[in-house]
């Protein structure tokens, strides 16, 4: 930490909005996705799930979107966490060898500076 703070960090990182951003994306997602997994249940009355009866088949119908709308939520987070993973990384990375950056990004690395000076 006292390396981050030694670069001028510690204001962009108190600042990072990364993180916000994922989740909403995250959480849009879910929204999106839930209301077409259960409008299955509606639309589809008459899908059915092989070896269950007609009363079975609604539970089923209903356990089945339940999964998939959970799996709507984990895929997104767990494809989407990584850019959140990849800001920290960044900001690690440019706190140990700012010149790194410069050499191999330097409109991206002026950018930055340019965000830590005005944050000061």
């Amino acid at each position: 930490m006292q390396m981050i703070k030694y670069r001028g960090m510690g204001i962009v990182i108190n600042d990072d909005l990364s993180g916000l951003v994922i989740w909403m994306g995250c959480l849009i997602v879910f929204m999106l996705c839930v209301p077409c997994l259960f409008s299955v249940y509606y639309f589809f009355p008459g899908f059915v799930v092989v070896g269950l009866s007609e009363t079975d088949t609604h539970t089923a119908n209903g356990f089945v979107a339940l999964m998939f709308s959970l799996c709507a939520l984990i895929i997104p987070i767990q494809i989407l966490t990584t850019i959140q993973s990849f800001v920290q990384s960044l900001y690690v990375c440019w706190s140990d060898d700012p010149q790194a950056l410069d050499d191999t990004h330097p409109v991206e690395a002026r950018m930055l500076k340019t965000a830590i000076t005005q944050g000061r």
